[in-house]
């Protein structure tokens, strides 16, 4: 148990630490006001949730171990982990867009097409793999008839 906390108080004061650096180069930083709407985007965009969530996920047979750990414990180490994810992609993002285009994009998710298209997604993206699924099966139908005519 000892050992646990050890580990996950270091892991917290590692990341803690390297949470606040920008991996740009010190003649590229990002704009602190680029990077506070990078962040927002994710948070509209809902990854702050997802994330959180992959690392709640990944905490529960740590939590069934560790049953004495107080959930403060581990609220605060996901907190950290997703300062730590945060750490990682605001560079990627600040690499592929402006700042312009991240203030349109958190326009688009704030309005009301933008949370229409964010409710929709996993659904559209589950008709439009049935729909694939459906037309590579007449796709290989197809092929076949066709070689089959030409007499391969």
């Amino acid at each position: 148990m000892k050992r646990l906390l050890t580990i996950v108080f270091a892991c917290i004061l590692f990341t803690g630490l390297s949470a606040g650096q920008d991996t740009k180069s010190p003649e590229h930083p990002i704009d602190p006001a680029f990077k506070a709407d990078i962040v927002k985007y994710l948070k509209v965009t809902g990854r702050e949730r997802t994330v959180k969530e992959g690392v709640e996920s990944w905490l529960i047979p740590y939590k069934a171990q560790n049953p004495n750990v107080p959930d403060e414990l581990w609220r605060n180490f996901i907190d950290i982990q997703f300062d730590e994810f945060l750490f990682k992609v605001v560079p990627v993002f600040a690499k592929h867009y402006t700042h312009q285009e991240i203030k349109d994009l958190i326009a688009f998710f704030e309005s009301s097409i933008g949370q229409k298209w964010m409710s929709l997604g996993m659904k559209i993206r589950q008709d439009v793999e049935e729909s694939y699924g459906n037309w590579n099966d007449e796709i290989e139908l197809r092929l076949k008839l066709e070689l089959s005519r030409a007499g391969y």
